[in-house]
């Protein structure tokens, strides 16, 4: 994932998405997101806003219980 700048609000759903919408951090859907690197992602992304610094991250996510 890259930190970028959305240049204009024309976006739609592509190959892999069947919806997209932007969202506020407190209305981030967590228990909706469909891959858990998203929720990692964010989750990094929002702590690092509030430190007003964006290191790179490097994460090995566990593997999830049957």
């Amino acid at each position: 994932m890259f930190r970028a700048r959305l240049l204009d609000l024309d976006f739609r759903p592509g190959e892999e998405s069947l919806e997209v919408k932007l969202f506020t951090e407190p209305e981030v859907p967590w228990n909706a997101l469909a891959f858990r690197t998203i929720h990692a992602t964010l989750s990094h992304y929002f702590a690092d806003r509030a430190r007003g610094e964006f290191p790179l991250h490097v994460d090995t996510l566990a593997p999830t219980k049957s």
